[in-house]
């Protein structure tokens, strides 16, 4: 399996002839959710990434080819999280800091 740095809530997703295509709202099982301007969201295979950076990810097709990867529902997930992929959260983000602060007072953390 090819191993990438982690993806990050709202990390540019472009596409190999660099359109863009949105920002990674969630990742579930081998798939990432796109949160798109004035478009509904979609759903990408989290194997068809070509490549990760710290401020975007590339997938391996063209703009013109979205429709045969992307997916309007949440496509049923029987597989585990690829071994690569990480969900990593800004620091920055005001729901992390307010997470952790729950889960320090219930001792999760």
């Amino acid at each position: 399996m090819i191993q990438h740095p982690p993806l990050y809530l709202g990390q540019i997703v472009l596409t190999a002839d660099k359109s863009r295509l949105g920002t990674i709202s969630e990742v579930r099982g081998p798939h990432l959710r796109l949160q798109r301007r004035l478009r509904r969201s979609i759903w990408l295979p989290i194997e068809s990434i070509l490549w990760v950076d710290n401020e975007r990810v590339v997938m391996a097709f063209k703009a013109e080819d979205l429709h045969r990867y992307q997916r309007r529902r949440q496509p049923s997930t029987t597989q585990p999280v690829g071994a690569f992929v990480r969900v990593v959260r800004p620091n920055h983000s005001p729901y992390v800091r307010a997470a952790d602060a729950i889960a320090k007072q219930t001792n999760f953390h």
